[in-house]
């Protein structure tokens, strides 16, 4: 009678233990997103695009997307305060990693003295999609007063910005956008506004042809009005580098800004913009253009 008493004591602490162990995995059938508690939870997670908080799982290159965490409970309370931590893992085709933060609240000393527990972690998406790259980001929170944590694991896929309409000939690139530099942000709209200033970032540019280690980019701009009067026009905006060429090396990982900006006065719009990448030793050439609204 006591060898079963005993045996039945053991049962039941080893099903306490896994009790206290369990983990809960939830899936979002729309975006795909996996949630692991551990001792942790989360009331909600929402993904704020461009701080709109939508359910979608494909991204514009250079979208601000933040992942934010409501109502994150579990977590020990030392004299009122928690004291969370949060990582954020991107990897790229399942394998290579792009982005590797291991504490976002490395600097929090002082901890959280909030009723409500409010996590955010921004997304990076300026990442490569031309060969129809994934991505999947890893998000773990933790209390460093237990042994407690949520996990929550996203996938996404990264597009082009729909605003520029880009036909490349034998060009390559990482990246092509608009960037609102008055307001530090990227531009997904056709909408400008004439007091703000801005650049067409052309990223990484590939393919030109190299002479003796260098190559010859030419690189011109128009943006015109509805009735075709110029606003900015430059025929070379390279042209001290016509003759002597820049080194293919530096060129392939430089970031060109095409500055735009505009003066007092009426804008007749829409507005025509077109810049053109161009090899002056070969026939490779990239046309970007877009049309715009500018007040």
């Amino acid at each position: 009678m006591k060898r079963n008493s005993t045996i039945t004591l053991l049962l039941f602490v080893l099903l306490l233990m896994a009790c206290n162990t369990t983990s809960i995995e939830k899936k979002d059938a729309q975006t795909g997103a996996i949630s692991i508690e551990n001792g942790l939870s989360c009331k909600e997670v929402n993904i704020e695009v461009n701080k709109i908080a939508e359910k979608r799982k494909t991204f514009k290159a250079g979208e601000a997307v933040v992942l934010a965490f409501n109502g994150i409970e579990g977590l020990t309370r030392v004299k009122g305060s928690t004291f969370p931590g949060i990582s954020m893992l991107i990897l790229k085709n399942g394998k290579d990693t792009v982005l590797s933060e291991p504490n976002l609240l490395n600097e929090l000393k002082s901890g959280i003295d909030l009723a409500e527990i409010q996590l955010k972690a921004s997304l990076f998406t300026d990442l490569p999609y031309q060969d129809n790259e994934s991505y999947t980001a890893f998000v773990k929170i933790w209390d460093t007063k237990s042994d407690n944590s949520f996990e929550y694991e996203l996938p996404f896929i990264i597009e082009e910005n729909d605003l520029l309409k880009i036909n490349a000939k034998d060009i390559t690139y990482s990246s092509i956008y608009l960037w609102n530099n008055s307001k530090k942000e990227m531009v997904f709209n056709s909408y400008l506004n004439k007091v703000d200033n801005y650049v067409l970032m052309l990223e990484e540019i590939k393919g030109l042809k190299a002479i003796g280690g260098k190559v010859f980019p030419s690189i011109s701009i128009n943006l015109t009005d509805k009735d075709g009067v110029k606003i900015l026009s430059d025929a070379n905006l390279l042209s001290n580098f016509e003759t002597t060429g820049i080194p293919e090396e530096s060129f392939d990982k430089t970031k060109l800004p095409v500055a735009l900006s505009f003066s007092d006065g009426v804008i007749y719009n829409p507005c025509t913009l077109e810049v053109i990448v161009s090899d002056l030793k070969s026939d490779k050439k990239m046309v970007i253009t877009t049309e715009l609204v500018v007040k």
